[in-house]
This record gives structure tokens, C-alpha cells and sequence, in this order.
């Protein structure tokens, strides 16, 4: 059957004007082709520096940098609702991110990672200038007229970190031995950069510098990394030619598809095994809320087992920590080993199930190493999750259409 069908594509591609990219065509003269590992390392700690703001740490941040200060009674301190505004913006933007995974998915067909990736790091770029308003204003005294500017700045900043995320994927083929690790990778630019806020807070604690200073710091970042994405980041011809490699037959010829006609492409390619999709889905879906929910209650969860409200903040911010080192160490680590040993998608699975009763096990336990594990599970579980989510979509998607599948499953 893999015969024919592949004796069918070649010559379909002289009848309907498919592209005959042979395995021969895959050496793209890259000056980083034969460090591959190293590419893809440059490439993620590029989409890195562009990473958005997070609803946790960024929010104590803001607030204490005096955004939304105009809401409070009295000036001279915070008050509940500038936490409540500052919170709101950064959790509604998170949300909208997923809307937005489809219309990047499509971009990625039509456009490619390498145009993604620079644009995206461009749009960061921009996003942090916005940012400057809101908290300028704060320092001046207008934070009435200019508190609503953070809504545009983290919109547009996640817009563009988003679309970096995404380019992550133009290297998948280089590494069709070890896509698991490349899904990892691409999971470490999110949940890796948790630990962001609080190296920020330590700087400027540190240094003395403001936090209107450090945002410049990190636009300076994301210009860099734009310079570094056009280096690093494989071409449309290069990714294709890759991918014709690693499938080991021609791929489709290369249309410029409407957004319509992307959509409902992608749609008929998951109604192909609807059941476990949509198994997929419910089982993913309610572990990330379970997640969620043990994040949002930290604070409570140590009040009740510790007794003290003090406990149950060094509880809560021990929670970024322990997501950085996994997303960034365990989790790639992890992938590697089951890429190796063959077990690919399954081995991700069955690790995150264990994880997921492990932490289940622990989570009433009245001692701080129990609490420790239960947050170092809980985050791999969450890391290993998106991981395995991208790894199985692969098993879905071609190199033509992995864009606008990848970002449609996960919207459902």
C-alpha cells in the first residue's frame, strides 16, 4: 500500500502540477545544516526572549509599578481593584490566545516559520514600546487617562509570542527521529519563561532600575531575537523540502489557500478519526482545568494545611519555579529519552498519567516536601501535556497542512 501510494504521488505530481521534492532537494546549503541541535537550540531561546506576560507574577509587577493606581481611593497604596484590572488584562489576553492558534496555523501555511518568527519577534517588539504608556502615566500621575494602553500592549505583545510559537515548527522535519524533543522545545518558550517575572523583580530589586527601565530591556531582547530568527529559522523551501525528506515522498504544491478554505481543509482532516480526537480533547481538556484550578488555590490550599497566610504565598510562588525547571530541564529530557527508546507520543501519555495520580496522591499532605512534589508533578504534568498534545497532532498533519491542523485541534 506504501508502494502505490507513493508510485500514485509521483505521478500525480507531472498531472495536477505537485512539487516532485525529492530526499536530494532537503540539503539546503544552511550554514548551521549539519548543527541541527544547535539550531534548534538558537531557535528556542530566541522565541524565548520574545515571551508574553503572565497572569501570576506580571500582575504584582504592574500593580506595583502603579498601573491602574487611578482605581484606588487613596493613592499612595494599592487596593484590591487595581489587582482585580491588572489581573483581568493578562488572564483575558491568555484566553484569547487560543482563539488566535488557528489564524497563526494558516499564517504558518501560506507564509512559513521563517516569516512567522520575524514578524512575530517584530510585533513583541512594538508591544513593549506600548507598554511604556501605561506605566509612564503611572509615574507621572495620568494613570487615569493611560491605565487602558495595557490593554493593547499585552494583546499585542502575546499576539506576536504566539506567532513565534508557532515558527517553532518549521524545524520539526529536521528532526524526524526526535520530534517529541522539538514539541519540548517549543513548550519550554511558554511555560519555561514563568520564571521571568521573578528574575525581573530580583534585577530590579538589585539594581534599583524601574520597571519602565527593565521593559526596555526586554524590547532590546526581542529586537535581537528578530535578527536572530532570520538566521536561524528555516526558509518555506527549506521546511518543505524537509518535510518531503522525512515523509519520503512529493509534497502537494504549494497554494495560496483563503482562510475559508484552510478551515474547513482542517476540519475534514479531523473528522478522519473523530473519536480520538475528541477523546483527546476531553482528556486534555480536563486536566488542564484540574491544573488551573490547583494553581488558582495555592494561597487557600496552604492557609488550610499550614495554617498561615504566609505559607500559602511561599507556596504559590514556588508554583513559577517549578514550572520553569521542568519546561526547561525535565520535560526536554524526558522527550529525548522517549524519542530514543521508541516510544514517542505513548510514553508521554503514560508519564503524564502517572504524574497527574502522583500529584493527586500528595496533594493533602500536610509536609513541604509533599506540597514541593505535588507542585514539581503538577508542572511537568502540565509541560509534558502541550508536549504531547503537538506530538500527537503530528501523527495527523503532513508538512502541508501541519499549520492550520495543528492550530485547529487545539481551538476545538
Amino acid at each position: 500500500k506504501v508502494a502505490s501510494c507513493q508510485a500514485f504521488t509521483i505521478v500525480s505530481s507531472y498531472r495536477f502540477g505537485m512539487d516532485a521534492v525529492g530526499t536530494d532537494a532537503a540539503d539546503s546549503g544552511h550554514p548551521l545544516e549539519k548543527q541541527r541541535w544547535l539550531r534548534l537550540a538558537l531557535m528556542t531561546i530566541s522565541t524565548a526572549m520574545c515571551a508574553g506576560f503572565t497572569s501570576g507574577m506580571d500582575v504584582q509587577l504592574f500593580v506595583e509599578a502603579g498601573v491602574g493606581s487611578s482605581l484606588c481611593n487613596h493613592r499612595d497604596s494599592t487596593c484590591d481593584e487595581q489587582y482585580l484590572f491588572a489581573s483581568e488584562v493578562l488572564a483575558t489576553t491568555a484566553s484569547m490566545s487560543l482563539f488566535l492558534m488557528f489564524i497563526n496555523g494558516w499564517l504558518f501555511d501560506r507564509f512559513g516559520g521563517y516569516f512567522l518568527g520575524q514578524v512575530g519577534a517584530g510585533i513583541v517588539a512594538v508591544g513593549f514600546a506600548i507598554a511604556q504608556v501605561p506605566l509612564l502615566g503611572a509615574q507621572s500621575g495620568h494613570d487615569d487617562h493611560t491605565r487602558s494602553w495595557l490593554i493593547m500592549a499585552v494583546n499585542i505583545v502575546e499576539i506576536g509570542h504566539m506567532l513565534g510559537y508557532t515558527s517553532m515548527m518549521s524545524i520539526v522535519w529536521h528532526f524526524p527521529d526526535f520530534k517529541s524533543v522539538v514539541t519540548a522545545c517549543s513548550t519550554m518558550t511558554i511555560f519555561g519563561t514563568a520564571c521571568f517575572p521573578i528574575i525581573l523583580q530580583a534585577l530590579m530589586r538589585a539594581s534599583g532600575l524601574s520597571f519602565s527601565s527593565v521593559m526596555w530591556g526586554r524590547l532590546v531582547l526581542a529586537a535581537l531575537a528578530c535578527v536572530c530568527c532570520r538566521y536561524t529559522i528555516p526558509t518555506m523551501e527549506e521546511y518543505r523540502a524537509q518535510g518531503a525528506k522525512a515523509i519520503g515522498m512529493p509534497l502537494p504544491h504549494a497554494e495560496d489557500t483563503t482562510f475559508c478554505q484552510a478551515l474547513w481543509n482542517a476540519h475534514s482532516v479531523a473528522l478522519q478519526h473523530w473519536p480520538m480526537h475528541v477523546l483527546a480533547i476531553v482528556f486534555i481538556g480536563v486536566a488542564t482545568a484540574c491544573s488551573t484550578v490547583y494553581g488558582g488555590s495555592l494561597v487557600e490550599l496552604g492557609k488550610l494545611l499550614f495554617g498561615s497566610a504566609a505559607a500559602g504565598e511561599a507556596l504559590a510562588s514556588s508554583l513559577p519555579i517549578t514550572a520553569a525547571i521542568s519546561a526547561c530541564i525535565v520535560v526536554p529530557l524526558f522527550a529525548y529519552a522517549s524519542d530514543y527508546l521508541k516510544a514517542g507520543s505513548m510514553g508521554m501519555l503514560a508519564a503524564t498519567v502517572a504524574l497527574s495520580v502522583l500529584s493527586s496522591f500528595f496533594l493533602t499532605a500536610t509536609t513541604w516536601l509533599a506540597q514541593v512534589f505535588t507542585g514539581v508533578c503538577n508542572s511537568i504534568m502540565v509541560s509534558l501535556l502541550a508536549a504531547y498534545f503537538t506530538r500527537y497532532v503530528l501523527a495527523f498533519s503532513g508538512p502541508a497542512r501541519l499549520g492550520s491542523v495543528s492550530g485547529l485541534l487545539p481551538t476545538y
